[in-house]
């Protein structure tokens, strides 16, 4: 399974959602666009991560432990965890990024 255009499709999400981030911060004007913007920093790094290195290989585990009926049946459970890898690894990034940029926002806003 060629995997290269599933990553340009997972980087360009990414970006998007960060995008949209970055325009509701600056609208919402509070202050706390440093703080969006380091946890989508945090993010891209988690979700590269684990594109490249983490999530085909736990898809392969994933799928050579199961039996399947057809070569269908393979091809999309390793896209299924190989999504949600991604996705998890996403998430998990922006929350450590989040709370990593919780004391820089705090230290902003008593200047």
């Amino acid at each position: 399974m060629s995997e290269a255009p599933n990553t340009v499709l997972a980087l360009w999400l990414v970006v998007g959602v960060a995008t949209a981030t970055v325009l509701y911060a600056i609208w919402a004007g509070r202050g706390v666009a440093v703080r969006y913007i380091l946890a989508m920093v945090f993010a891209c790094v988690g979700a590269l991560v684990a594109t490249l290195f983490i999530s085909s290989a736990v898809a392969s585990y994933v799928t050579s432990n199961m039996t399947f009926d057809s070569p269908d049946g393979v091809e999309l459970i390793h896209a299924l965890v190989w999504l949600g890898v991604n996705g998890g690894a996403l998430v998990l990034g922006w929350i450590i990024g989040w709370f990593l940029s919780g004391p820089i926002v705090r230290r902003r806003k008593s200047i």
